[in-house]
């Protein structure tokens, strides 16, 4: 609960003003497809919280913005290294597919 309330005050103090500008690494809007990325930033400016990848112990995501039937598919191996993949560490499950925790917080 603490982390939420923490989360909400960094989004109200979130600058707005450059939303229609690329990422550039500091928090505020902007027009990018790492809002994590730039959550993280905003999240450590103003409320001290380190972000932490949702993974569980193998490595497969706890929580997907991406539908379901297409991440259990996904394969780094056979579909290449492109956006979704950067920044991760690599895990087994990221060959076989099975990238998705068995209980995961899915939109």
């Amino acid at each position: 609960r603490a982390t939420l309330l923490a989360a909400a005050d960094s989004f109200q103090k979130m600058p707005m003003e450059n939303g229609n500008e690329e990422d550039d690494g500091t928090c505020g809007d902007a027009f990018t497809s790492t809002e994590e990325v730039v959550t993280a930033i905003c999240l450590k400016e103003h409320s001290n919280i380190i972000a932490e990848p949702a993974i569980d112990s193998q490595g497969r995501e706890e929580i997907s913005l991406i539908e379901v039937d297409d991440i259990i598919v996904y394969n780094r191996t056979a579909m290449g290294e492109w956006w979704y993949w950067e920044g991760k560490k690599r895990y087994p499950c990221h060959d076989t597919g099975d990238c998705l925790s068995d209980l995961p917080l899915a939109f």
